[in-house]
């Protein structure tokens, strides 16, 4: 099993985007406290997308931490309420009501809060579409209520579409950038790094109970969701001397996991192909906003080299190219 595509960023991973153009961290740190805020939190909590947002220019840098930060703020919501929905959606809500209060410039309703101030900045400056916001948090709100696996690949690519891909089309908005076909790129790159994300998290969620991996897919290769519990559980306690009646069955398990994460990572790969192909007839600023799917990409890479092994603890650390260039900057 294979992915053979050639990848544009390869040589070339990390492109200097002009003469000194972008800023360090201890340059970031010099700004604002709401600023910083939303650096701090997805050096925190996404750090992929934190080092690609040092190494943007400083006129995207700003809004680019600002969206990031408040897909960060939605995103960690679910794991924060543990499986209570009430207090998950009362969050979401919170949310909803400050972004209502921005766009009907409503002051006093607005929440001194650091992303919702720079959101407020961001909107106002670059007349941002609300419609990307909103579809943000829906797709949280429906993360937290539906507790089962996605149903198919296609419900996959929507949830990527709508956290991801609205991200993007945001990010471009705000460097004033409104064209078909970057809006197709973001697209295709939203759900190439929203589908890598959710393959990279599939240890983790499985840790806590939860298949992300869709239920077409999982069939098509003879797995069930409770397979991919048990494999989970099994590999947390790998020390332990099974049965060899066990390990012949979780050696099945295995090659119908890897075959759905291989049929996964197709679907990824072959947006990520799409968005490349679209890449050189876009306008250098707009190939900018795209940087985040470096790191997708690279992921995809490593997944391959495994042979689709998604438990691989290898894939489950940081990629050490970034690493490296975390230590440069």
């Amino acid at each position: 099993r294979t992915l053979n595509e050639p990848s544009q960023f390869k040589g070339n991973v990390y492109p200097t985007w002009g003469n000194g153009s972008s800023r360090n961290y201890s340059e970031l740190k010099r700004e604002t406290p709401d600023f910083k805020y939303c650096v701090d939190l997805l050096r925190k909590n996404d750090k992929k997308k934190y080092i690609a947002g040092l190494l943007l220019p400083k006129n995207l840098q700003k809004p680019y931490f600002t969206l990031y930060a408040f897909n960060v703020e939605t995103a960690i919501i679910r794991d924060s309420v543990r499986g209570n929905e009430q207090a998950g959606r009362l969050r979401l809500q919170w949310w909803r009501s400050a972004i209502d209060a921005i766009y009907a410039a409503d002051n006093g309703r607005i929440p001194k809060h650091p992303v919702i101030q720079l959101l407020q900045e961001s909107i106002q400056e670059h007349n941002l579409t609300r419609r990307w916001l909103d579809r943000v948090i829906d797709a949280r709100e429906s993360d937290i209520i539906n507790t089962e696996p996605p149903s198919s690949m296609a419900a996959v690519e929507k949830y990527a579409e709508h956290t991801m891909g609205s991200i993007l089309y945001l990010c471009l908005e705000s460097i004033g950038i409104r064209d078909d076909t970057a809006d197709h790129v973001a697209s295709h790159v939203g759900k190439t790094i929203g589908i890598s994300t959710l393959l990279f998290a599939v240890p983790h969620l499985s840790a806590s109970g939860y298949v992300s991996l869709p239920v077409s897919e999982m069939a098509q290769n003879g797995l069930t969701a409770d397979q991919v519990l048990s494999y989970a559980s099994a590999r947390a306690a790998r020390n332990q001397n099974f049965p060899q009646e066990k390990l012949d069955r979780l050696g099945e398990i295995e090659e119908a996991l890897t075959g759905t994460v291989f049929t996964v990572a197709c679907a990824a790969h072959d947006h990520l192909h799409h968005a490349r192909e679209l890449m050189p007839s876009l306008p250098k600023p707009a190939v900018q906003v795209f940087l985040p799917v470096t790191a997708a990409a690279q992921y995809l890479d490593e997944l391959e080299k495994n042979q689709f092994h998604v438990f691989n603890p290898h894939l489950t650390q940081p990629n050490s190219l970034l690493d490296v260039k975390l230590q440069l900057l």
